[in-house]
């Protein structure tokens, strides 16, 4: 069947789930009929399936003749909420006890090319808090898809914690990541080469001016056979003093549009540091993550002006203006 199905245009994966489907509903002769006649849509039937152990085949047999017509006309979700409690009662009826198996499971892996991969499964309460999470997090930039927005938001939400965790001491102690950053590189020109210190992968310069500009410091000296002659003290680049200053100032993301808070976000040099940008209040502005990095891809420019306005020059040539919060646009 699965076969037959492929071979008239169904992709392997809707091949198998029909043909899994419909197998299933041969015991069950109301259900099969309402599919059948159009009352009931597979993602119905699937639904209605997901909840009937085979433990409890014979007791939905029963109860379908009155349970079927009550889900004709309900969505694909609401028909999986009514089926949810239709199989917590079966289970009671039999004090069924599931098999046993961790509540939350998560892979994460790496393809060759360094892209990284998570997937995995969450336990009901588990999997309702990550959704809150993700949806209180992500933007409502529409120009980008739902995926894209979801993968922004939980970096956000990792980043979140790296950044507010109290495990180590330390303000604003931010334990993201070791890149190795060749000294030659930063000599102005805003093309830094570098890698992941931990994985041992390149960064793209893009990337890399980002990390720079809101980051902790180390310096490696080595000598001309590769030996560790000298490393000193991490120095912050922006000290606590001067990001409470940044933070009084700015309030949240100067990106026009964004109003993520402080603790979502970094210290942008205008005037990367890269190319020799001052570490001052006159050339700092906020920036959440994703505008942070967009500010850094090529093409775009920004300015700083006394009053706190900043100028931002996008690749394609828009220009777009904020300024700080509570201060008024000057007067044309």
């Amino acid at each position: 069947m699965i076969a037959w199905l492929k071979a008239r245009g169904y992709a392997a994966g809707d091949a198998t789930a029909l043909a899994v489907t419909g197998r299933r509903t041969r015991a069950l002769p109301a259900l099969a009929e309402a599919w059948q006649a159009g009352r009931l849509s597979q993602g119905q039937v699937r639904a209605v399936l997901a909840n009937v152990r085979e433990s409890h085949v014979n007791l939905f047999v029963k109860h379908e003749a009155e349970l079927v017509p009550c889900l004709e006309g309900l969505s694909a979700a609401d028909t999986a909420t009514a089926m949810t409690q239709w199989r917590l009662k079966a289970e009671a009826l039999d004090d069924y006890v599931p098999p046993k198996q961790a509540a939350h499971v998560a892979h994460l892996s790496q393809s060759l090319e360094g892209r990284w991969y998570l997937s995995g499964g969450f336990a009901t309460e588990g999997g309702a808090v990550i959704d809150t999470a993700i949806r209180l997090v992500a933007t409502d930039d529409w120009e980008r898809i739902p995926a894209e927005r979801r993968g922004d938001a939980i970096v956000e939400i990792f980043r979140w914690f790296l950044d507010n965790q109290d495990v180590h001491n330390g303000r604003r102690h931010r334990p993201h990541l070791n890149v190795i950053v060749d000294g030659s590189s930063l000599d102005g020109s805003g093309h830094l080469s570098g890698q992941l210190a931990e994985h041992q992968l390149p960064l793209d310069s893009a990337t890399l001016n980002r990390l720079a500009c809101d980051c902790a410091m180390h310096r490696v000296v080595r000598d001309s056979a590769g030996a560790i002659i000298d490393y000193g003290r991490a120095t912050r680049t922006i000290p606590a003093p001067l990001w409470n200053a940044l933070v009084l100032r700015d309030r949240h993301c100067r990106f026009p549009g964004c109003d993520r808070p402080p603790t979502w976000c970094e210290g942008h040099h205008v005037t990367w540091y890269s190319r020799g940008g001052q570490t001052n209040l006159g050339n700092l502005v906020m920036a959440c993550s994703r505008h942070h990095h967009k500010m850094h891809m090529p093409g775009w420019d920004a300015q700083l002006e006394p009053d706190g306005q900043l100028v931002i020059r996008t690749a394609r040539g828009d220009t777009l203006t904020t300024y700080p919060p509570g201060r008024q646009p000057r007067a044309a």
